[in-house]
């Protein structure tokens, strides 16, 4: 059967771009090659719920998030928590959820506490992120709060997510991160996730697509057939599909194998350097500690971030207290990449136990793993994206590169949305990289 358009994965991007082409009237089909839709959104299902395989929530200002929720009609399913941040450092854990916990945060002198909100004022006041794209964050941080809080505050935090990469990351991811968290009070910061997890919205997403159009799962694209003269189909499972567009929503490096494009196009698209994330999701009887979410100043951990879910969002279907614990890696040759998932629990799980001060008693844990988890957000990234016009007729492309300046649920609604768009002739292709602008 031939289609207008074929949309090649079936992530938040490539659901939302569906979406949008069902509400054209459009003749599509959306290809997977899991057997789940999702991608990074993706569950485990544990018997009596579902809960992600990589933390998630959302902000007040993700506007296509919530546009999206109200036309899938399951606004009611949405459930607004306040979030709990603390800081661990020195064997302990330091609550940072108010001014006046930051005011007891002792690793900070009283000038270099002000000197820090300083910094989260001027982040805010500073307008459209990309014009500090080509400005280094470690810089653009000393600049508005000295090198004493750059040191013993943000490095040993950014180190955490950018490792040897950090001297090369743009102010520009920096200070949209800080301004994407505009839902905070004097009380504290509200958070937004969902009740079931967030299946609730893939779930509502393929069940509206999957009216208008066709929805395959696990079934992968070998190749895009297209040239000078555009597109002419994809073949999928060795078999040709006829369409007259395709939009693509993988990685680049899920891309190249289906078609390379000429010149500056694909050179642009290989110059983007992704990271490497592993998660670990421990299902514990008891929580560790009282926070959601706790940075850590403390790089003989191995891991750099620990997510409590439960002290966030608790449903009366766990059956225990959820963590996430997760790291990062810059380069998968890393040796710690290449360990088992037996190796990497027993790491986690001692670290844990360091921070909670006891032993654990773990039910049971998963581990996953991606090598494109996001973008790794250098210096000139934005003059890297490339168009989503590709430099063949009828095919365009999105995909977690296009992710700017950070990636996010509500950041990939937005390109599948505006892809779609482009697709189906309105001119707004420039529009969907001038709306990557302030996101998670």
């Amino acid at each position: 059967m031939d289609h207008d358009v074929i949309v090649v994965g079936g992530g938040l991007a490539g659901l939302s771009a569906a979406l949008e082409l069902s509400k054209r009237g459009v003749s599509f089909l959306l290809v997977e090659s899991r057997e789940e839709l999702g991608g990074l959104t993706a569950v485990y299902r544990m018997g009596g719920y579902a809960i992600e395989r990589y933390y998630h929530h959302v902000f007040k200002g993700d506007e296509t998030f919530f546009s999206v929720i109200d036309e899938l009609g399951i606004r009611d399913m949405l459930a607004w928590r306040k979030s709990s941040v603390g800081h661990y450092s020195g064997g302990k854990i330091h609550r940072l959820d108010t001014p006046w916990d930051i005011l007891r945060f002792p690793d900070l002198s009283l000038k270099e506490k002000f000197l820090l909100a300083k910094v989260v004022r001027a982040a805010g006041r500073a307008g459209d992120p990309r014009a500090l794209d080509n400005v280094r964050a470690e810089d653009w941080i000393v600049e508005h709060c000295g090198t004493g809080v750059y040191e013993g505050f943000f490095k040993p935090l950014l180190s955490g997510k950018f490792g040897e990469a950090l001297s090369d990351i743009s102010a520009a991811w920096f200070v949209a991160r800080i301004q994407l968290r505009s839902n905070r009070s004097i009380k504290g910061e509200m958070l937004c996730y969902m009740d079931g997890s967030f299946s609730q919205l893939i779930d509502a997403l393929e069940e509206r697509v999957s009216r208008a159009g066709t929805v395959v799962k696990g079934r992968a694209v070998e190749r895009i057939i297209a040239g000078a003269s555009g597109v002419s189909g994809v073949v999928a499972g060795g078999e040709l599909i006829n369409c007259r567009r395709v939009i693509s929503t993988v990685s680049n490096r899920s891309l190249k194998p289906l078609i390379v494009f000429p010149g500056e196009y694909q050179s642009k698209l290989d110059s983007i350097r992704l990271q490497a994330t592993i998660c670990m999701l421990v299902g514990v009887e008891q929580r560790a500690t009282d926070c959601y979410w706790t940075n850590l100043n403390a790089p003989h951990l191995p891991f750099r971030l620990m997510l409590e879910h439960t002290n966030f969002y608790a449903s009366p279907q766990y059956d225990c207290k959820l963590i996430y614990l997760c790291t990062y890696v810059q380069d998968t040759s890393d040796p710690f990449w290449h360990k088992t998932d037996e190796e990497i629990a027993g790491l986690f799980i001692a670290g844990l136990e360091e921070i909670a001060g006891r032993k654990m008693n773990v039910k049971w844990w998963k581990i996953a793993r991606t090598d494109e988890s996001g973008p790794i957000y250098s210096l000139g990234y934005y003059d890297r994206i490339p168009d989503v016009r590709s430099p063949y007729p009828g095919l365009y492309v999105t995909g977690i590169e296009f992710s700017y300046p950070e990636r996010s649920i509500d950041m990939s609604l937005r390109m599948g949305r505006d892809i779609a768009s482009a697709c189906m002739g309105r001119d707004i292709a420039s529009a969907c990289m001038e709306d990557m602008g302030s996101d998670r």
